[in-house]
């Protein structure tokens, strides 16, 4: 009981920040990045807060309640025509089946196509191991590999994965950039916070959307 009432008021408790993704060539809004936040609960990290559910066998139940308040907040904001940008830590996941269809279910409640949503993956060091989940791209769901200092992301990956989209981590990956252009993918890139930027610049090395926190 007591653990339960401590994952009732992590739901109740996690903040959500909904960050603009823009579309380079217009500079309208493509989407938007849903970002939780646990600090209220003391998790400044929220990798602390998933190896916690994850040990509990909790973690697809933990996501699907979560997702259901970030969807619960966009329809509030009027964002569900958007593209919902939306993170899942591929490392904690055990079971894909259930986890998608519930997210299936989810998006027919709220009337969203598959098309809405891209979920980010993270906590990836191989293309094996995002291998299962690729399948579900299939099935019309967009998939983003985030670049981290953690899990760098080599050109052996886009080949044998083909990612809708690329997020990077900086300007000088030329080929990476290249090789998922080959494909077909977009690339996004984080703007830092403390270096100008030129959209035509931008533009000209292939970046597609961008985004600034």
């Amino acid at each position: 009981m007591e653990k339960n009432n401590y994952y009732q008021r992590a739901f109740e408790k996690v903040e959500f920040k909904f960050i603009p993704v823009y579309y380079l060539k217009t500079g309208k809004i493509y989407g938007y990045k849903i970002i939780k936040d646990f600090s209220k609960l003391g998790f400044e990290d929220k990798n602390e807060m998933y190896e916690m559910v994850a040990e509990e066998n909790y973690f697809e139940f933990f996501i699907l309640k979560i997702k259901e308040k970030a969807m619960k907040l966009a329809k509030e904001k009027g964002y569900l025509d958007k593209k919902l940008f939306y993170t899942l830590r591929v490392n904690y996941i055990n079971d894909s089946e259930f986890l998608f269809a519930s997210i299936e279910t989810m998006l027919k409640k709220y009337n969203l196509n598959k098309e809405n949503i891209c979920f980010e993956l993270k906590g990836f060091k191989s293309w094996n191991d995002v291998e299962e989940l690729l399948e579900y791209r299939d099935e019309g769901y967009d998939l983003l590999f985030k670049e981290t200092a953690e899990a760098p992301i080599s050109t052996s990956l886009i080949s044998y994965t083909e990612p809708d989209m690329v997020e990077i981590m900086n300007l000088e990956e030329k080929e990476l950039i290249k090789l998922v252009k080959k494909y077909g993918g977009k690339i996004i890139y984080k703007i830092p916070d403390d270096k100008p930027y030129d959209k035509k610049d931008l533009s000209k090395l292939g970046i597609n959307f961008i985004y600034k926190k």
